[in-house]
């Protein structure tokens, strides 16, 4: 549509300029005309005075005729040639006429044009703005999809998280039973669950022992003792729950410390990871004979730290017996 606007504006400079030309070819034949005219006058009064001489016998008569006849000729050849130019006008001004009225259909016309651009315009603007309504609205849409599925996510995250606490506080409880069994205070044992082994329970007890060892031991001003019993419980603790959990592969067992601790904090396991990695610091220290001289206060910190987590695996709270012999 641009294009053919842009066609007939061209064409239509083209006609102005054909026009323009013509107006000015007009005017300079007007001009010649008008020139001839006025000197077919001046010949016709000069011719007109040379008569009234030879009447009045100014001129001898020889002179007079030759004058004469040269007027006369002269006279006769602007004739023709006003004739010529009148005739040469007269297809200039039907052409003229002519580009007077193409131009005035190709003004309609463009008017038409114009028109159209405009209502092609408005079209145009209005499907900008509902593509930029519909992409707003998809973006939305996205949005929203996104968050539902991040919702979505997030239920599954807690649902997965429900069951493993589920079976975590199984797990938990046998711990915990496997302490009440082996505490003086029990008059009769409980049966365990047949995957608690004898090395796990071994294991159980061995862990509540070394912890109440670190806790008789403790002190501020001296917390090595404390730290290498306490871990030693930690650690002995943990993987008896890895051993005897369903959902925690034994797998798991083969990492780090830390990254076990970590991995079943993920899982859903509430322990408090706050000081993890300041025990390894101080623990890999120790390894390489780095005396290791906490403040007193960090010290009840990293004791808190382990009593809460150990109370949370439920081998705090009761005295235990030694193990049976295997």
């Amino acid at each position: 549509m641009s294009s053919r606007i842009n066609d007939i504006l061209n064409l239509e400079k083209e006609l102005l300029q054909e026009k323009q030309s013509h107006l000015q070819l007009k005017a300079d034949l007007s001009r010649k005309i008008t020139e001839s005219t006025t000197e077919e006058t001046s010949l016709s009064e000069r011719l007109t005075t040379l008569q009234e001489s030879v009447l009045t016998g100014e001129k001898k008569e020889s002179t007079v005729t030759v004058d004469i006849s040269q007027l006369i000729h002269t006279q006769n050849r602007l004739e023709d040639e006003i004739n010529q130019l009148k005739e040469g006008i007269a297809p200039l001004e039907q052409q003229l006429a002519q580009l007077n009225a193409d131009r005035g259909i190709i003004d309609s016309k463009i008017e038409v044009l114009l028109q159209e651009k405009k209502e092609q315009e408005r079209k145009a603007l209005e499907l900008k703005s509902k593509h930029e309504k519909t992409k707003r609205t998809s973006n939305k849409v996205l949005n929203e999809r996104e968050r539902l599925k991040k919702i979505r996510t997030r239920i599954e995250d807690q649902k997965k998280i429900k069951e493993n606490l589920d079976t975590f506080l199984k797990t938990l409880n046998s711990i915990q039973q496997v302490v009440i069994n082996y505490s003086p205070l029990t008059e009769s044992k409980v049966s365990l669950p047949s995957d608690v082994t004898d090395e796990i329970q071994k294991q159980i007890i061995h862990a509540k022992k070394c912890f109440d060892e670190a806790q008789t031991s403790f002190d501020p001003n001296n917390l090595v003792p404390f730290l290498v019993d306490a871990d030693e419980s930690y650690q002995k603790i943990v993987s008896a729950f890895i051993k005897m959990c369903d959902n925690i592969p034994n797998s798991l067992l083969e990492r780090n410390f830390s990254e076990q601790i970590l991995k079943l904090v993920e899982k859903g396991l509430m322990l408090n990871t706050r000081h993890l990695n300041a025990v390894e610091s101080m623990l890999s220290k120790l390894e390489k004979g780095v005396e290791i001289a906490p403040l007193a206060s960090f010290s009840n910190e990293i004791k808190k730290y382990f009593v809460e987590n150990l109370t949370y695996l439920r081998i705090t709270g009761w005295v235990v017996l030694e193990p049976p012999p295997s």
